[in-house]
């Protein structure tokens, strides 16, 4: 069953999953990707470990690092989603900053999974 009707213009999302270390993150946003993908919806995956070592390597672990991190995640997810359907984040749980709310991309939608 198809997750979402082909027929119906859906507007653009960026989907974050947060959640401890473990809780099905990865599991989760991997089964979704591929579930769109089977739909033919164009999308991308970002993993917030990848980006923290490559885009954000610079970065330490302070307040102003972090809230730096999260605002330059919510930029590129900005960007991605100009070229894709959805844009889909995963990234282990810690507080996620109001910053990338006030971003202009489409919806955003939060999953934090339990663990």
């Amino acid at each position: 069953m198809p997750l979402i009707n082909p027929m119906k213009k859906i507007p653009k999302k960026v989907i974050w999953f947060t959640g401890l270390s473990g809780s099905g993150k990865s599991t989760l946003a991997n089964s979704l990707i591929s579930q769109l993908r089977k739909q033919k919806f164009s999308c991308i995956l970002l993993d917030g470990d990848e980006v923290r070592s490559g885009l954000c390597a610079d970065l330490a672990f302070s307040e102003n690092d972090r809230i730096e991190n999260i605002r330059r995640i919510a930029e590129m997810a900005s960007l991605l989603l100009k070229q894709n359907d959805f844009v889909v984040y995963q990234k282990q749980y810690q507080k996620i900053y109001q910053y990338n709310l006030t971003l202009e991309f489409g919806s955003v939608k939060r999953f934090r999974t339990q663990g």
